[in-house]
């Protein structure tokens, strides 16, 4: 019997969680390098999630109260461990890496339960030190003071290029296309949207961007196969914060060069999110839409996550498959 635990980031699951919510991700040292360690950067997440906590509030407010992460993560969850028991027995779990579900929160029970292997399976495409090392780290972390065996762990890094996921894309953006009955006209322009990067990351060597441009170049090729008309594609990143220096284009300024070139179409299309969240739903569903209309585009759509897609489960089916066998 095996364990696999997919793992995200995490979402408030109410309004009172949002403050916690934002210190726990603020402290984490993997994303907030600063000097003098959790003497200072302990503090200093108390603060900034103080102050952020009233926009989030907004944010949160705008989509119901919650975002819609946990509840779509437990249905691939739900998919996945239906699809992996046709292969081996297995139970899928969900962990957070900043709120509940947390790592604390499901590790005395798979101590207890005592299997064979454990698999960690990022529900992040791209590896990333700030995303899935993090969470590995903080793993092991827990999992070392519960003294559990760490060589029964084993470790999904990445799947960027996987054709499973690339072609659960696929499906999302052919399916906006056609419920929208969007014409691919030379005015329309396709962005693909990704989580942004801090510079000092990738002067680090962080394979994010790397991963992120794999992506790119695997999908843009499905597209030209798959769709009749030349369509441009644009790559750009979002969810910047201050003050460090972000991976570039930003997806608003990508916005309005394409508005400044004629584009009156734009399909966005996230790359690195497989779960519709506030970043998704709000982020690109309603600030980058405003700034688009602003710019003048005439029609923005936005392709969702792939969620629990088959095609996307079947991705998370084969990497955890591969490292236990």
């Amino acid at each position: 019997m095996n364990a696999v635990i997919i793992f995200n980031l995490g979402s408030p699951d109410k309004m009172e969680s949002i403050e916690p919510f934002l210190y726990n991700l603020f402290a984490d040292s993997k994303i907030f390098k600063i000097p003098g360690g959790e003497l200072v950067s302990r503090p200093l997440a108390k603060i900034i999630s103080k102050i952020r906590k009233k926009t989030a509030a907004k944010f949160y407010e705008s989509v119901g109260g919650v975002s819609p992460l946990l509840k779509i993560t437990q249905a691939q969850a739900s998919a996945l461990e239906n699809m992996l028991q046709k292969d081996m027995p297995c139970k899928v779990y969900v962990a957070m890496r900043y709120w509940h579900p947390l790592i604390e929160d499901i590790i005395d029970e798979i101590i207890a339960s005592n299997y064979e292997r454990i698999v960690l399976l990022p529900l992040y495409p791209h590896y990333s030190e700030a995303t899935t090392g993090s969470f590995f780290e903080r793993f092991r972390e827990v999992a070392g003071m519960k003294k559990l065996d760490l060589s029964k762990i084993s470790y999904v890094k990445s799947y960027q290029t996987n054709g499973h996921y690339i072609s659960a894309m696929m499906d999302k953006l052919l399916d906006t296309i056609k419920k929208n009955n969007i014409k691919l006209a030379d005015d329309t322009a396709l962005i693909f949207s990704a989580h942004s990067l801090p510079q000092f990351m990738v002067k680090q060597n962080d394979p994010y961007p790397q991963h992120i441009n794999e992506t790119y170049v695997a999908l843009e090729s499905k597209i030209a196969h798959h769709l009749s008309a030349a369509v441009p594609v644009t790559l750009a990143f979002q969810s910047r914060m201050r003050p460090f220096q972000w991976l570039k284009p930003s997806i608003i300024d990508a916005v309005k060069e394409l508005a400044r070139k004629g584009t009156k179409n734009i399909i966005v299309l996230p790359v690195s999110f497989v779960a519709d969240n506030i970043e998704t739903v709000y982020e690109l569903g309603v600030t980058v839409k405003q700034a688009a209309l602003k710019a003048r585009i005439q029609n923005y759509y936005l392709v969702e996550c792939v969620n629990d897609n088959p095609k996307f489960i079947k991705c998370l089916s084969e990497m955890a498959l591969r490292v236990v066998r």
